[in-house]
């Protein structure tokens, strides 16, 4: 085994036993208690990653706005509440730790701009 394999291996250990990742599951096992939110917040979720990955920009604003409008209801209960809190700090980490291994490298990526 390759020392970035051995270090790949140590940091999916470290975050599987960060305090983002307990509280995740946490929050993911309260909301399993409640099937219709589950299937409900899995829906939200699904409609926000259509979302922030689309590309086409027009109208953007209202469906934004609308989605917004949407499910303001549900991240009304608790549970939902906290469930897409967690995830959203968990997305952070695991992004800044992305960030911080595509930052220090120079992988002369020019082209794109």
């Amino acid at each position: 085994m390759s020392e970035v394999e051995r270090l790949t291996d140590e940091l999916c250990r470290a975050i599987r036993t960060s305090r983002e990742y307990a509280e995740y599951k946490e929050a993911y096992k309260i909301l399993e208690q409640y099937p219709g939110l589950l299937r409900e917040t899995n829906e939200l979720r699904r409609q926000n990653f259509e979302l922030q990955n689309s590309e086409d920009s027009d109208g953007m604003f209202d469906r934004v706005e609308t989605f917004r409008k949407n499910y303001a209801e549900l991240r009304k209960h608790q549970e939902v509440s906290d469930f897409l809190q967690a995830e959203l700090c968990l997305a952070r980490m695991v992004q800044s730790i992305g960030n911080a291994v595509t930052g220090c490298l120079n992988m002369n990526v020019d082209f794109l701009d």
